[in-house]
């Protein structure tokens, strides 16, 4: 707040003649209960707002000389309608407003969301006019552009093995969406790997690392896989007014992302925005859009394609929540896109915990892309393995267990304790791994003191890309709390065990 005052008559009141209070509209109340909140009139870049309570208000007083003032100085200044003005408690007396009193504000877009909105030249403009008001001459604010934010590097090759959490850590926080986005995870999975492990990328961006067998070996053929992609969008098209229409690359719970800021990442590096709302969603009735590849709209600031190719975005750069990995107390973490980049650090951690040299054994690991869009990638890695005479006798998929192991979820279904071990996903929506290999899994681990467990679940996993050519799917996960959402929860102690158990099927299935 700002005002100019005579002196107090006590400590407890400072008797104004002058009141400008600076803060957010207030949206008015609707007309009914069913009804949406009336909208605010003016957009951010409208310039500095005067609140009033209806829109025709004849602006007097106070109002009308800041109005004068902003038109002498170059300032935009409009009105936009807004409750009564100024937050007035009801538990104790309040003291009466000056006369002069004005409420000045800027626009919002979704306001009291996560994805609120301004224009910086608004408040630019906001913080002249109060300047210029209070110091009788004219003060003015630059505006500069703010440069796109850097990717994640990708991590220097580790001399020595590096530990799980450190593996989990680096590749949470690289992006990579389904559908071709997945080149950062993949020079990150490549560089964690031990300065011995020879990789080479196939035509569908999968990443493969393979332990050649030995002639006239008996041990059956192995290949592990694990999905490197996170769900996301990608850009679709740039519409007229600078907004971006998004296409969803794999499927999340709406409510958790829309209304939030997003990270377009193009070629010059991330540009952060939001994700708009749907309309109608501040309505009591509401109901969050339903279907496998919806289109939605974000919002980068631009004005016009023009002031978006200015920033460097186009179609086809891919769109992000952003994300970091939080270490929990004890060994939990929580984070997003533990899907499946938990399967990514056990894959890695099992390589360094093998070596170069299986004995002969024939081990195919893979890193896969485009889970999320319909196991493409590892339908593209088993279709060229068959193809060469080399289809795996079993393919071990590791990705998550969607676990019902928090407050809400019944232990009925998907019952697996986060800190219990990783998990034989007998049974899913793709496969059912066969009675004796999932007893043999277990009892593997449990004559190396690694812990398990076993379960079903719901999704599907890349192992059932591979059945059409005679190959077995035993599908291994890790329990995972609040699946596809920004607040995955896992414990280190099942990806630990997860890395173990990878290395103990390659060397002695």
């Amino acid at each position: 707040m700002a005002g100019r005052a005579r002196p107090a008559t006590s400590d407890a009141s400072a008797n104004p003649d002058e009141l400008i209070y600076i803060g957010r509209l207030v949206r008015p109340a609707p007309a009914s209960p069913r009804e949406a909140a009336p909208a605010f009139s003016q957009q951010p870049g409208s310039g500095v707002l005067i609140a009033a309570e209806k829109p025709d208000a004849e602006l007097a007083g106070l109002a009308a000389e800041l109005r004068q003032l902003a038109a002498q100085n170059n300032i935009a200044l409009k009105t936009d309608v807004s409750a009564p003005l100024l937050p007035r408690g009801s538990y104790m007396a309040q003291p009466k407003l000056p006369q002069r009193t004005v409420h000045l504000a800027v626009a919002t877009a979704w306001p009291s969301t996560p994805a609120e909105l301004i224009d910086a030249h608004d408040l630019a403009g906001l913080t002249e006019l109060v300047a210029t008001y209070l110091q009788g001459q004219a003060a003015k604010i630059a505006v500069t552009s703010a440069a796109p934010i850097a990717e994640p590097a990708t991590p220097k090759k580790p001399a020595a093995a590096p530990s799980t959490e450190a593996i989990i850590k680096t590749l949470i926080e690289t992006y990579g969406v389904s559908g071709g986005h997945e080149g950062n995870v993949t020079k990150a999975v490549a560089a964690l790997l031990p300065p011995w492990a020879k990789t080479e990328t196939d035509n569908a961006g999968n990443l493969i690392l393979h332990w050649q067998g030995s002639a006239g070996s008996k041990s059956p053929s192995i290949a592990v896989v694990a999905h490197q992609d996170e769900i996301g969008y990608e850009v679709h098209a740039i519409l007229p007014d600078g907004k971006l229409e998004l296409e969803s690359k794999g499927g999340g719970v709406l409510a958790y992302f829309m209304g939030h800021a997003v990270l377009v990442h193009s070629a010059n590096g991330m540009h952060p925005g939001v994700l708009e709302l749907p309309e109608g969603w501040e309505k009591a009735d509401f109901q969050w859009p339903r279907g496998q590849r919806m289109t939605f709209r974000m919002d980068v600031g631009a004005r016009n394609p023009e002031d978006a190719a200015q920033l460097g975005i186009k179609t086809g750069d891919y769109v992000t929540i952003p994300k970091q990995y939080h270490k929990l107390m004890g060994t939990r973490a929580s984070a997003r896109a533990f899907d499946d980049r938990v399967g990514c650090a056990a894959l890695v951690a099992a390589a360094w915990a093998l070596g170069p040299n299986l004995n002969g054994r024939d081990v195919t690991f893979v890193w896969s892309t485009s889970e999320e869009l319909g196991l493409e990638g590892a339908a593209a890695a088993a279709k060229n393995m068959a193809a060469a005479g080399h289809a795996p006798d079993y393919v071990f998929a590791i990705d998550t267990f969607v676990s019902a192991d928090s407050p809400l979820e019944s232990p009925r279904f998907a019952d697996a304790l986060l800190g219990q071990g990783f998990v034989v996903r007998a049974v899913d929506n793709s496969n059912i791994v066969p009675r004796k290999l999932a007893e043999k899994v277990v009892a593997m681990a449990r004559a190396a003191g690694i812990p398990a467990q076993y379960g079903v679940t719901g999704g599907g996993n890349d192992g059932a890309a591979f059945l059409l050519y005679g190959t077995t799917d035993v599908a291994i996960g890790w329990p995972l709390r609040y699946s596809h959402s920004p607040a995955e929860v896992i414990d280190v102690k099942d990806l630990d065990a997860l890395a173990k158990i990878i290395a103990a099927v390659a060397r002695g299935w």
